[in-house]
């Protein structure tokens, strides 16, 4: 006595092939660093400095400083001293 056959099932459809993915190479940084300190870091250590000065010269030899007569120039100072410094980082060559 023969097994009756059965048919055969149609195969699975193959899995779809991924689509190749763009590679992005590594280009590595070949600016040249700055050689020393930053010029901001700089200038505000040296103003830190002077306010510490003021308040040491208030503090030890009684000199008051009126900052209602002088704080507005001391601001406008300041204010022209970042104003210059962004216009010499503006026109700095960057590489």
């Amino acid at each position: 006595m023969t097994e009756p056959t059965m048919p055969l099932e149609p195969a699975a459809p193959a899995a779809p092939t991924p689509e190749p993915v763009a590679t992005v190479e590594h280009v590595p940084d070949t600016r040249e660093r700055q050689a020393g300190p930053a010029p901001f870091a700089v200038a505000l250590g040296v103003a830190c400095l002077a306010v510490a000065g003021l308040a040491l010269a208030a503090d030890l030899g009684g000199t008051r400083f009126d900052l209602g007569a002088y704080g507005p120039v001391f601001a406008v100072g300041a204010g022209a001293v970042l104003i210059v410094l962004g216009l010499l980082g503006l026109r700095r060559e960057h590489r």
